[in-house]
């Protein structure tokens, strides 16, 4: 399966493991997996502690909703239960953006999510969706269990900020779960109908170019 990497846009495919596997052309399609957006106030998000995390409102078009939850404490956490192989999360990056670290059932997949971006973007703040897997390291039996939690931990500062920066937030908007049965029908049926056409043009166009050469 193939994913969006995030602001580089990259496409990576992760193998039946979880991991990181080989990206070629020939086998990725560009296409993000449609997903339906679980806001930063369902309920079922827990932010801890609470008193770190503060609601806001911004008027970037590009959020799910004008609702973000912001923290610059240290160690300040968002808890998700879900079920899948596969989650997005969506932040918001500006320049004053921190980093956050990506725990799944427990484990440090020692994956980060840096939430700076420098002034050379060309609107601030972005909202850039990433999506996991792929982890940094792949939490034991994480391809044989169907519920998992994740859990974003924010750990201050991004390492590309410069320094002297005074204070860095991590911006929330939202969690997603990708609908990655529908898109494996889909690119399927993209592909027995690209089929059907060669399929279709030979047996159209051999007969011709046989008559063309015993004439």
């Amino acid at each position: 399966i193939c994913f969006n990497g995030g602001i580089d846009k990259i496409i990576q495919c992760v193998d039946s493991l979880g991991t990181t596997a080989s990206s070629y052309p020939s086998a990725t399609t560009g296409i993000v997996p449609s997903a339906t957006p679980i806001l930063a106030s369902d309920s079922r998000i827990l932010y801890a502690p609470s008193e770190a995390w503060n609601q806001s409102t911004t008027d970037v078009n590009c959020t799910s909703s004008n609702l973000v939850y912001t923290t610059d404490t240290v160690n300040a956490t968002i808890s998700f239960n879900y079920s899948g192989p596969s989650i997005e999360i969506g932040v918001l990056n500006a320049l004053n953006g921190g980093m956050f670290s990506v725990v799944v059932d427990g484990f440090n997949t020692t994956s980060t999510i840096d939430t700076y971006i420098g002034p050379g973007a060309d609107q601030l703040p972005m909202c850039i969706p990433y999506q996991f897997p792929p982890f940094a390291v792949t939490p034991p039996h994480f391809s044989s269990e169907e519920n998992h939690t994740i859990t974003l931990v924010f750990i201050g500062p991004s390492t590309d900020a410069p320094t002297n920066v005074n204070m860095s937030i991590g911006q929330f908007n939202r969690l997603a779960i990708p609908d990655l049965v529908a898109f494996s029908k889909s690119s399927n049926q993209a592909s027995s109908t690209t089929e059907r056409s060669i399929e279709h043009y030979l047996l159209l166009v051999v007969p011709w170019v046989a008559l063309y050469l015993l004439a």
